[in-house]
């Protein structure tokens, strides 16, 4: 299972996403990935502090199609669980002298919780807190799945992807623990 974090979300609500990471989300099976309460906080704040207007109406039905369509049932809370963790790798970034930022934490903190990896483009800014890391924008995959073709053929017509060429990725699995 992986939670999907902000800047991943984002890219995917963009008007011509990065391709690396619409591939990986096209890979993947969708009941497998989560996203949290905080992502959705954050990307509601986000396009709300935007001036009104087209590109601002864009994003939030961009948005709102991840969030109440996509992910709706598939959006993981910060409880009493997450808080237990999120004190201990607060803590522990403490000691070590990296203090993370406060959704990055918490979203580590209920992955955490759950035992799941994260996704996202800030590997940086999650090693310390000791699980499993996957950077999207460093994908590559073999569409050889039917599945998962049809899934990358969907969301390049939904995103009209204008890319400057289709040369694949290494794939990088960052461990941490």
């Amino acid at each position: 299972m992986i939670v999907v974090d902000t800047n991943i979300l984002s890219e995917l609500c963009r008007d011509f996403p990065d391709r690396a990471v619409v591939r990986w989300y096209a890979l993947q099976q969708e009941s497998k990935l989560f996203t949290t309460t905080v992502t959705r906080g954050e990307m509601l704040y986000g396009a709300l502090t935007m001036a009104p207007g087209k590109k601002r109406d864009f994003l939030m039905d961009q948005i709102d199609g991840l969030l109440h369509i996509t992910f709706d049932y598939r959006q993981l809370s910060f409880d009493k669980d997450a808080a237990d963790e999120y004190a201990k790798l607060k803590a522990g970034c403490k000691r070590i002298g990296r203090p993370p930022s406060e959704p990055d934490a918490m979203i580590a903190a209920i992955a955490k919780a759950h035992g799941y990896s994260v996704a996202t483009r800030n590997v940086k800014d999650f090693e310390a807190f000791g699980i499993e890391l996957i950077n999207p924008f460093d994908a590559s995959g073999d569409l050889c799945d039917r599945d998962a073709q049809i899934r990358f053929s969907a969301l390049e017509k939904k995103h009209h992807l204008r890319l400057k060429d289709d040369v694949p990725v290494s794939t990088y699995q960052y461990r941490t623990n």
